[in-house]
């Protein structure tokens, strides 16, 4: 993963191992990381092309309930979901992505936007300048 902190894993959330159900919403991947006494959780979708910002919410809320389950009560985080986008956004879409917010433990934000190819930390620390 370009520009993650040293200390991380991402997990496939399309990895038939784990069992996921094929009909349940879910991001492509679940980030978990330790940078600068910050520990971060991040559902990521990517899109190479166009998308709904209404679906593309619903998969990274799909991702945080999967982390929900799997990250410890006590953990102290910083949760930061990230759309990945290989094109330009059409604006209605943006807008609607702007609008949607995802949960993960009482923690609402909205889903941050990159490119693809950018550097995770970079979007990481947006957010978290941002509040």
């Amino acid at each position: 993963m370009h520009g993650a902190p040293v200390e991380h894993v991402a997990v496939d959330l399309d990895c038939e191992k784990l069992r996921i159900p094929t009909e349940r919403k879910r991001c492509d991947y679940l980030f978990f990381g330790k940078g600068r006494n910050v520990a971060w959780v991040s559902p990521i979708e990517l899109k190479g092309g166009a998308f709904r910002g209404g679906s593309a919410a619903a998969q990274l809320q799909g991702g945080a309930d999967i982390a929900d389950a799997w990250i410890p009560d006590s953990l102290q985080f910083r949760f930061v979901p990230v759309l990945a986008s290989g094109q330009g956004v059409h604006r209605a879409r943006l807008t609607a992505l702007r609008r949607a917010t995802v949960t993960l433990r009482g923690q609402s934000r909205r889903p941050v936007l990159i490119r693809c190819g950018s550097r995770l930390m970079e979007a990481l620390e947006r957010a978290l300048a941002s509040g």
